[in-house]
């Protein structure tokens, strides 16, 4: 069929040309001495003598429309310039030696670029939110090989119904074989990534209504704890959390190299607790994990706890106030030269202003004591003197 002069190829099913040549770089491919207006063909086939291997080639620049959807614009039939590439089964475009069934080579293109791509997968919808290309990962649903279906689903999509506005987000899919294949990741325009939400507000958000979020510079999840998201609502005693929380250690260690081949200090000098610890002390969680979420709500307790404490020594300490108050308003009426009342709300005792009465009083003291055992004195003589009557 080489170097026809038909324009008219709509009703050939299969085009081959077997050429001889003696270059092992060149190859022959379907080509005409007109223009191609109409070309309803599925394969064009060339094969090369010497290496005996198939190739599907376009690359001349005179077809014009394929029914088939492929229009290429090449001018030249190299071997080594060719756009599209059939070898072996492999389909290669921009290769020559493609290694798997769908090869793509092409210059590098930029991450802001707006038109550039090595790879385009776009739908001709009239613009509507959520409409754009899809790519299905799948494969056989049974054993005998003959069920294909897709499993997960990568898409790129409208993010609004405004026309001209370019906006649109990455979505990822997968299907469940009771729920169906519904979106589990999302990341919007504006950068907010969605795992389980399609309307993430934050740059991270895991989930709706038992929600959690973070924004980059928080050091901890915002979460959903409404009381309507919950059932068997039963409140922890903190009673001993004190007790239970000093007798979980906290450990310096290194991760295994196994566990961690990265190594550094990734791996290396880390401070925490350990999972059998706290399974033991507290019964939550296992031997093996540590919720972080648990290890708060232990900390929260304590903080409860010694807020009770805390009052409970602030009662005590208010009564012993009341009673020290109470003694110098004593004092004070008895001794006023001791206290000092130039502050009405809080009475001092001036304890050198006490000493002189501290000597008197055991002076007095003295003196009584003198008294005392001077009659005590008379009263031993005047008993013998009774005892010698008697007898």
């Amino acid at each position: 069929l080489s170097n026809s002069s038909s324009n008219d190829f709509s009703s050939i099913d299969l085009a081959i040309n077997s050429g001889q040549s003696n270059s092992g770089d060149s190859f022959n491919s379907f080509s005409s001495s007109s223009e191609i207006s109409t070309f309803s063909s599925a394969i064009l086939l060339s094969q090369n003598a010497y290496e005996r291997t198939n190739y599907l080639n376009f690359s001349s620049d005179i077809i014009k429309n394929c029914n088939f959807g492929i229009v290429i614009k090449e001018s030249s039939c190299q071997r080594e310039q060719s756009s599209l590439l059939s070898k072996n089964g492999n389909v290669g475009i921009g290769t020559t030696g493609p290694g798997s069934k769908l090869h793509v080579a092409d210059t590098n293109t930029l991450i802001t670029s707006d038109s550039s791509a090595n790879l385009r997968v776009m739908t001709t919808d009239a613009q509507a939110i959520n409409l754009g290309g899809s790519i299905g990962l799948g494969g056989m649903r049974d054993d005998g090989a003959v069920l294909p279906y897709i499993f997960a689903t990568i898409h790129g999509k409208k993010a609004n119904s405004v026309t001209s506005d370019t906006s649109g987000y990455f979505a990822i899919s997968t299907r469940d074989d009771t729920d169906g294949t519904t979106e589990k990741l999302r990341i919007t325009n504006k950068g907010n990534v969605g795992i389980g939400t399609t309307s993430p507000d934050h740059d991270l958000e895991i989930g709706t209504g038992t929600y959690s979020e973070i924004d980059a510079g928080e050091a901890s999840f915002t979460t959903g704890s409404s009381c309507t998201y919950k059932e068997n609502i039963r409140p922890v005693a903190a009673d001993g959390i004190l007790g239970k929380i000093s007798n979980v250690p906290v450990n310096t260690f290194d991760f295994k190299k196994e566990l961690c081949p990265e190594g550094g200090d990734k791996c290396t000098d880390k401070m925490g607790l350990i999972a059998e610890d706290f399974h033991t002390v507290f019964g939550r969680g296992s031997d093996k994990e540590i919720s972080g979420q648990e290890v708060t709500m232990a900390l929260w307790l304590a903080v409860q706890e010694l807020t009770e404490e805390n009052g409970k020594l602030k009662e005590k300490n208010g009564k012993m106030e009341a009673d020290i108050e109470s003694l110098r308003q004593e004092v004070q009426e008895v001794f006023p030269d001791t206290v000092d009342d130039s502050d009405p709300d809080e009475l001092s005792l001036a304890q050198g202003e006490f000493m002189p009465y501290v000597v008197k009083a055991i002076q007095e003291q003295q003196s009584e004591i003198e008294e005392l055992k001077s009659e005590n004195q008379m009263l031993k003589q005047r008993m013998a003197m009774l005892e010698a009557k008697v007898t």
